[in-house]
């Protein structure tokens, strides 16, 4: 199921998103980069779904979702963009950084 991840931890993989967009290694569209087999859990065979909710709790985390996201759509990148591995193992040619257990690895 689901678990809670920090908005640094949103922020972060958005930014590794982004950072794949803006790389001539992948595609160049969000939902290009998303829908990448293997990329993304089963986004490449299930499509992007947007959450829906039917109470207030859900609703919240939903918001704080688009906040964060919106954050990184207007151009707040704090991973340099050539953080472009996110991963809960080491990969690429080193460690920006680990938070809750998801490495942000260098090209």
């Amino acid at each position: 199921g689901a678990s809670y991840m920090s908005d640094t931890l949103q922020i972060y993989v958005a930014n590794v998103v982004m950072n794949h967009v803006d790389s001539p290694y992948f595609p160049d569209t969000i939902r290009g980069v998303l829908t990448q087999p293997y990329a993304y859990g089963t986004m490449a065979w299930t499509g992007i779904s947007l959450p829906t909710s039917n109470n207030a709790y859900t609703q919240a985390a939903i918001d704080r979702c688009y906040e964060n996201a919106r954050k990184v759509l207007e151009g707040y990148r704090p991973l340099p963009s050539d953080v472009i591995y996110q991963a809960g193992f080491v990969q690429g040619s080193g460690i920006y950084a680990c938070i809750e257990g998801v490495y942000f690895c260098y090209q």
